[in-house]
């Protein structure tokens, strides 16, 4: 019920709002038609012409608080999921080592194998849910607003300034860094 009201409140206020800058604006056109057919000299204009540009000046402003006003929520939200995925990483860091370990082992049955890689994509979904993504790392090039390099070292397979191993899978958050990827950058042949 309260969240209903609150829409209505809202879409009221938007709609007087609208309605104050539509007769703001016509009495700014009217006050300036009646300005120019007066016959006065620039001497006499110019406080009027200095308070329109201040009118102009607080209008933009205005402008500027709403849409601050519109993102703080969604910057708070994205500020939210970044805080908890950050307490999960660790989790997810040694599910992927332990699977990694099962792959390499060659008697691991089967159905192990197969749990882990449907466990490992239910927590895929889940983090994508939380609008966040793996950083591409081993054969990207080197970015140190994403990456963070460990080590350099030569490579026959990598150019220089090519990621060529990846130590610990970096990620965003809508856009955002939440942590960059621990990575050995190719210094070459």
């Amino acid at each position: 019920q309260g969240g209903g009201q609150d829409r209505v409140q809202n879409q009221s206020r938007g709609a007087t709002d609208t309605r104050t800058q539509i007769d703001l604006k016509s009495k700014i056109e009217v006050a300036n038609s009646r300005l120019a057919s007066l016959p006065l000299d620039d001497a006499t204009k110019r406080p009027y012409l200095e308070g329109l540009l201040q009118v102009s000046k607080l209008q933009t402003e205005l402008r500027s608080l709403r849409a601050r006003k519109f993102d703080e929520p969604k910057e708070e939200n994205t500020m939210a999921r970044a805080t908890v995925v950050k307490e999960i990483l660790p989790v997810v860091d040694n599910f992927d080592r332990a699977q990694a370990s099962l792959k390499a082992q060659t008697d691991a049955p089967p159905a192990i194998i197969d749990l882990y890689e449907d466990i490992s994509a239910d927590i895929k979904f889940v983090l994508e849910t939380f609008d966040m993504k793996v950083i591409p790392s081993v054969g990207a090039e080197f970015d140190y607003n994403l990456h963070e390099a460990v080590q350099q070292v030569p490579s026959e397979e990598y150019d220089a300034d090519i990621v060529c191993r990846e130590f610990q899978k970096g990620y965003t958050i809508a856009g955002k860094l939440l942590r960059p990827a621990s990575v050995a950058v190719s210094s070459g042949k």
